[in-house]
């Protein structure tokens, strides 16, 4: 996150505001977008805003290893042994479509 404000994130909302593009289109309501509309909006400091984005980056993360947990098809790969484990996996896949 802090990095996006480094690399201008806050600049980007500020002009697209300005361009008319406001809260009710979806592409604004994107974690980053939404919160920094509401410190435009003077409905957060800019510190509230970035801890905000910080905060709902954090729980968007959670959401989305919970679902890839559930989901059977989804493998995970360790980082050390990541190259080896999808060479396995690719040999395996290719043994079961030669039959």
């Amino acid at each position: 996150v802090d990095l996006m404000f480094d690399e201008g994130l806050l600049h980007e909302v500020q002009r697209l505001s300005d361009m008319g593009y406001g809260r009710s289109l979806n592409s604004m309501q994107g974690i980053g977008y939404k919160e920094l509309l509401s410190h435009l909006d003077g409905e957060l400091t800019l510190e509230e805003a970035r801890e905000a984005i910080k905060q709902n980056s954090r729980r968007y993360a959670k959401r989305q290893l919970t679902w890839f947990r559930r989901d059977e098809r989804i493998i995970s790969l360790e980082p050390e042994t990541a190259a080896e484990q999808a060479i396995d996996i690719v040999r395996s896949a290719r043994e079961n479509m030669n039959g």
